[in-house]
């Protein structure tokens, strides 16, 4: 079976009712919590995997922003209105390291998954110590990189939430 494409079972009509909507790859308003964007930014200097990548998620929903080097993601960033990033370790002008870095000091509820090449646990167990939700190793699963992306949208917009109530509760 080639990486991203359902199985057998799930593409009969018998299973397609039992298997969900987060395997099938349907387009679905509920892939982001209402109150976020849907933009996702996608950093990676390979203009086949920003391709890949970013018609994946236009397929469920979500509004992809490209950026193939760290000054076109750092623009992308402060433009803002962003629900999570896709951000790959190794470009032309700077580390994926610095970027996760420098967007986890601004927006700490922004959720930044890691989609590399790299199959480093050295740089996995940095990038999630840099504040990484995720980290997807290229070849990648198109259905589990959609996954960790809807789940870690919405567990940055809880996160957001909360923050937001415990400082109307202390008053901050």
């Amino acid at each position: 079976r080639a990486l991203g494409q359902l199985s057998p079972q799930a593409e009969s009509p018998a299973a397609a009712e039992l298997t969900p909507r987060c395997c099938a790859l349907q387009p679905h308003s509920k892939w982001y919590p209402p109150g976020m964007s849907g933009r996702i930014l996608i950093v990676d200097d390979d203009p086949d995997v920003l391709r890949l990548v970013e018609r994946q998620l236009a397929r469920v929903g979500m509004k992809p922003v490209l950026a193939s080097n760290g000054a076109e993601a750092s623009a992308a960033f402060q433009a803002g209105d962003l629900s999570a990033v896709i951000l790959d370790l190794d470009l032309p002008d700077t580390t994926g390291k610095e970027l996760l870095s420098e967007f986890q000091a601004l927006l700490p509820d922004l959720p930044v998954l890691v989609l590399t090449a790299s199959e480093s646990l050295d740089d996995a167990v940095e990038c999630m110590r840099l504040g990484a939700v995720d980290f997807i190793v290229k070849p990648f699963d198109r259905i589990r990189l959609v996954t960790s992306l809807r789940n870690a949208t919405i567990q940055g917009r809880l996160r957001a939430r909360v923050t937001t109530l415990n400082r109307e509760l202390h008053g901050a």
